[in-house]
């Protein structure tokens, strides 16, 4: 169901909130989103939204100087806001009038950047709470998208087993010779 959600939704323009547990690919899947959509030959930034130093967070978004904001180094790819549900309440208000505004303060430059966020909490449930900016929610979760544990996703098991063996593998200078797959291991085993 992810590989059909990254086909109807890689083209789009529009922000694309990402909801899961830590660990689950999150980033990943908002690279794969990027590289194989219209954007993908532009850029793709992360901007770690849990850190911890405002000023230093500040500065990745808006920079330094206005031509230094992620937003506008990013213009015709996509930035990625990785952990949303961090972000203090002025950086949601600022980053909410940014992206209504499609200017960055300060510029002149009107921004074509795609928005894609990822949080692993319940963005819909702190809003609820006053815990994080109703506009801001609305405006990023205009394409949501789920994606469960790998303990919810055991028939994953086999491939990922067969993937990174191939990977190490490789990295060892060993020649894999398997006459048997994962998927055939379980089946067998279930025999």
């Amino acid at each position: 169901s992810l590989r059909n959600t990254i086909i109807k939704t890689k083209d789009l323009d529009a922000p694309v909130l990402i909801h899961g547990e830590n660990g689950v690919g999150k980033k990943l899947l908002a690279n794969i989103i990027h590289q194989e959509g219209n954007r993908g030959l532009k850029p793709f930034d992360i901007v770690d939204c849990s850190e911890k130093n405002i000023t230093k967070l500040n500065e990745d978004l808006w920079g330094e100087n206005v031509e230094d904001s992620r937003f506008i180094t990013c213009q015709g790819g996509t930035l990625f806001l990785h952990e949303l549900n961090l972000l203090d309440s002025p950086t949601q208000e600022k980053i909410i009038q940014t992206l209504k505004h499609r200017r960055v303060p300060g510029s002149k430059i009107s921004l074509d950047v795609r928005i894609v966020a990822s949080s692993s909490e319940d963005l819909g449930a702190l809003v609820a709470k006053g815990l994080f900016n109703h506009e801001l929610y609305e405006y990023i979760s205009r394409i949501y998208i789920n994606v469960d544990p790998l303990r919810r996703r055991s028939g994953d098991v086999p491939d990922l087993v067969d993937y990174f063996l191939k990977i190490e593998c490789q990295k060892q200078g060993l020649l894999l010779i398997l006459f048997f797959s994962c998927s055939d291991m379980t089946n067998n085993s279930e025999e």
